[in-house]
């Protein structure tokens, strides 16, 4: 054998070269990757200097929220093709942790990204607000279609029979959210979904003496406005063809109508904005309820930081739908929602006033 030689106890020994030392193997093999073992056994990176904490963390969270923006915007998985669903259901169990993460990590900063409303001053010129003195926006509920077992689907169940959750939405009056609540069942009704965000130790806030819009589903009481019932009040019932208004009831029913188009169109951005919440997805339900509130969430913070949202534009372009599709604050604050004789009089006050300056106009 060639460099090798066989000894009398049967042993073979290697004669070309001696073994080399465990600690210069290791050696060598480090200073291939670019480190170098120091005399007192710390091992130092000579390829690189170590990145900063802070922007490691920078690139761990763009990415975790580059994940979430992936899963909301894209449809792909959610389509009619069968194939693609059972791809779904197979991956929804490795995204669901990670979008539960990513998700709750950004309602932990919703104090950021909710807006603050601000009351319709004295001296408002908005020809949409300016009758509504001291209101603060406007608020309603949407349905967002989810996937739950077959147990839970009829409190989930719609009037229309969908599977969706209802979602409370409260929006100030550039249509930016001010306030939440998701993970109500479809089958709850939206004064039931009101109530309790009156009534949580952290929910909806609605100083005395202002007031949100709403629709005839809530009661007419303090701090929610409502129109007059049995009276023309969708957009579409006030097209150019249609009578104008012959009574106050009818004229203080088309501008809350017009101004209280801001929730809807509000909804209408947010769900043109992101393809999760047009279509259910199979995540968990806790996981859906979280990442519809990092939308609302999100959706906030690029109409921030976006001056001309392309999604509004796109809203804008399309052909009219009808009305219903399309400083610090006080001690005291609403906490039931109960019609009372005292909120009737000040809307018929209102409703009264709004019509003697429509006849003196006119």
């Amino acid at each position: 054998m060639q460099g090798y030689l066989v000894a009398g106890n049967g042993k073979i020994r290697n004669l070309g070269r001696r073994p080399r030392c465990p600690r210069r193997r290791l050696e060598q093999h480090l200073g291939k990757k670019g480190y170098l073992v120091a005399g007192n056994g710390k091992i130092r990176n000579l390829g690189r200097r170590p990145r900063c904490p802070r922007r490691r963390l920078e690139q761990h969270l763009e990415k975790k929220i580059s994940t979430l923006l992936l899963i909301s915007l894209s449809g792909a998985f959610r389509g009619g093709d069968n194939r693609l669903r059972s791809i779904s259901k197979t991956f929804s169990s490795l995204w669901a942790c990670e979008s539960s993460c990513i998700s709750g990590a950004i309602i932990r900063l919703h104090d950021l990204f909710l807006s603050k409303p601000e009351a319709v001053p004295a001296d408002c010129s908005d020809p949409r607000w300016r009758w509504f003195k001291g209101c603060l926006g406007a608020l309603d509920g949407t349905y967002v279609s989810v996937t739950v077992g077959n147990e839970d689907k009829p409190r989930y169940r719609t009037r229309k029979g969908q599977i969706s959750t209802n979602v409370l939405g409260v929006c100030d009056r550039h249509c930016n959210f001010s306030y939440v609540l998701a993970g109500w069942e479809g089958s709850a009704a939206d004064s039931r979904v009101l109530r309790d965000a009156i009534r949580r130790p952290h929910g909806l806030k609605v100083p005395r003496g202002k007031y949100y819009l709403c629709d005839n589903g809530y009661a007419n009481s303090e701090g929610f406005l409502t129109p007059f019932k049995g009276v023309r009040y969708h957009l579409k019932e006030w097209g150019p063809n249609n009578a104008r208004p012959q009574n106050k009831e009818e004229l203080f029913n088309l501008r809350h109508s017009k101004a209280r188009n801001a929730i809807e169109r509000a909804f209408g951005i947010l769900k043109m904005r992101w393809g999760i919440l047009r279509s259910p997805s199979f995540y968990p339900i806790r996981v859906q309820n979280r990442i519809i509130m990092a939308c609302f969430l999100i959706n906030n913070f690029i109409r921030k930081e976006m001056p001309i949202d392309p999604i509004e534009e796109q809203l804008d372009a399309m052909p009219p739908q009808n009305g219903a599709m399309l400083e610090e604050a006080p001690d005291e604050f609403v906490e039931q929602v109960e019609s009372s004789p005292q909120w009737q009089e000040a809307r018929n006050a209102l409703a009264e006033s709004m019509w003697l300056q429509y006849i003196n106009n006119n």
